[in-house]
């Protein structure tokens, strides 16, 4: 049924490409099909940006539909949009190439070489040699020094997509390094993003209703649930990663940090999770309600306050920290 209905769009761009263009009566006999059915190929065409015009037919008293001549490029037995690159959208496309060795070694990098290998019918005749596209392939180096490994994770990530296009929570399995096991949750997964030649992405994690951030080489398992979810008003992913002093990327964690005053309005005016709370206290002091992710990064971040910060739920990340002050102690002995 698809291929019948491509087939009809390839003849009725065709037809409408021949001066001095078509009219509805004449696209039906044409294509064999009913005069709504015209209409929705137009309308189609439309959708797709395709520049369609219509004027008076001379011979009649209805109207011709024509599609604009400079939109098009000739082929052998048909016509269509004029799809060549420029050189700038061509150099921009072979930097993203460069950017896919996050995919290397795994089943995903030939379909980076397969797209590559169907952009000749869109080059400029100039750039189609081997050469000229070999210095394409120069411009930009792909410097991933410390590329992490997603070989055998085709399924996950290819599930992991999905859902986010689809909307679908889901069930992971994923390797806590803070308890040196597997935990298990249903989060809405919502963005993927790449840092420091690494893929991550941000979750809401149903049970606590909190963004988080988990790396993706650490999901051992994920299975997509049938029920939808709503994306979170309000999270705009982009300006968190451009924001924030520090991305932690790890096990969520829900903590209540108190800020000294002099510390309380730098809190205030950094970018959060929606869900953080700030509650003022009479000395000028804070407490900051926080959803995040990676036990060992929010540490190191409260600890960078010096006194200024204490952490007080939950009382075992208390103890963490208060056990590494020790230890820190012990090295600034004299």
């Amino acid at each position: 049924m698809y291929g019948k209905n491509l087939i009809k769009l390839f003849k009725a761009i065709n037809l409408l490409t021949q001066p001095p263009g078509v009219t509805i009566t004449q696209l039906q006999d044409q294509l064999n099909t009913s005069r709504r059915s015209v209409y929705r190929l137009l309308d189609t065409l439309k959708e797709l940006h395709f520049p369609l015009y219509e004027e008076k037919d001379e011979s009649s008293t209805g109207k011709k539909w024509q599609l604009d001549e400079q939109y098009l490029t000739k082929l052998p037995d048909m016509s269509l949009p004029d799809l060549r690159l420029t050189k700038e959208e061509i150099i921009l496309l072979f930097f993203l190439f460069g950017r896919g060795t996050v995919f290397k070694k795994t089943k995903l990098e030939k379909y980076l070489f397969s797209l590559k290998s169907k952009l000749d019918v869109f080059l400029p005749d100039n750039l189609k040699s081997e050469q000229a596209i070999a210095k394409l392939d120069d411009i930009f180096i792909p410097y991933s020094p410390d590329l992490k490994d997603y070989s055998g994770k085709e399924d996950i990530l290819d599930d992991l997509m999905d859902s986010i296009v689809q909307y679908k929570r889901c069930i992971v399995t994923y390797y806590s390094l803070a308890v040196n096991q597997d935990k298990y949750f249903q989060i809405d997964p919502l963005k993927l993003f790449e840092h420091e030649s690494g893929l991550y992405v941000f979750v809401r994690v149903v049970k606590y209703s909190s963004i988080s951030i988990l790396s993706v080489e650490r999901i051992k398992k994920f299975t997509v649930l049938e029920s939808r979810f709503e994306y979170p008003a309000g999270f705009k992913p982009e300006e968190i990663l451009e924001s924030a002093s520090f991305l932690s990327f790890g096990d969520p964690v829900t903590a209540r940090i108190w800020f000294s005053k002099d510390q309380a309005q730098y809190i205030k005016d950094r970018q959060w999770d929606p869900s953080r709370e700030i509650e003022d206290q009479p000395d000028g002091s804070i407490i900051l309600s926080i959803n995040a992710s990676g036990v060992f990064d929010v540490k190191k971040w409260i600890l960078s306050f010096g006194s200024s910060a204490r952490i007080l739920e939950p009382a075992n990340f208390a103890r963490e920290i208060n056990e590494e002050i020790i230890k820190m102690l012990k090295n600034y002995t004299i």
